[in-house]
């Protein structure tokens, strides 16, 4: 669908969801640039969710610690705001913060 309609069509649902809680919108925009960005999403094969590397990669505890949803093996928002924090929570333990998400 991204790709299937155009420019008209994209800057008038924009302006029809705004208008919602922005009633003058319209009167408001003077230029409207449409850019259309996909999403790309990593696919597992099979076994890569508990591959040896991926462990290895989640446990890392040397000075490069990563944070994405990848060490899950799937992109998730949920996923990549708990790698995230954990990354963030081991850093903060490292440099004298406190333990338990009260740092």
């Amino acid at each position: 669908m991204l790709l299937n309609r155009d420019w008209n069509y994209w800057k008038e649902a924009i302006l029809h969801d705004l208008e919602r809680v922005h009633p003058d919108v319209r009167k408001c925009v003077s230029r409207v640039d449409i850019m259309r960005l996909g999403h790309a999403m990593a696919r597992p094969k099979v076994g890569a969710i508990f591959s040896a590397e991926r462990r290895k990669l989640a446990k890392a505890n040397g000075r490069i610690l990563f944070a994405n949803s990848d060490l899950s093996g799937f992109s998730i928002f949920e996923e990549a705001q708990y790698r995230g924090v954990n990354a963030a929570e081991r850093v903060l333990d490292r440099v004298g913060g406190t333990e338990g998400g009260t740092h």
